[in-house]
């Protein structure tokens, strides 16, 4: 094999493992926006449950809010999403 060729393959190999980095980075940043939208929808069930079976002295949250909360959380929109992602990883 010659100098030249050996050079093709490098700069070839190089190359892969250039969009191989890309794709590891992007796979990371998705994967933290899955842990956080988690993690949002988690709090957010809890502070609806708490209302909801809490005693009324600590109710924080207003009636607005609730309901936005609710339509987020029950829109069906965000889960649909999330199933996507975990069907094509799985």
């Amino acid at each position: 094999m010659s100098a030249l060729e050996q050079q093709e393959l490098d700069a070839k190999g190089n190359e892969h493992a250039r969009k191989e980095k890309l794709r590891n980075v992007f796979g990371l940043g998705v994967r933290v926006l899955l842990v956080v939208a988690f993690g949002l929808i988690v709090s957010a069930l809890v502070v609806l449950a708490w209302h909801y079976l809490g005693p009324k002295e600590y109710w924080w949250v207003s009636e607005n809010k609730l309901q936005t909360i609710s339509t987020v959380l029950f829109s069906g929109t965000l889960f649909v999403f999330l199933g996507l992602y975990i069907r094509d990883r799985v």
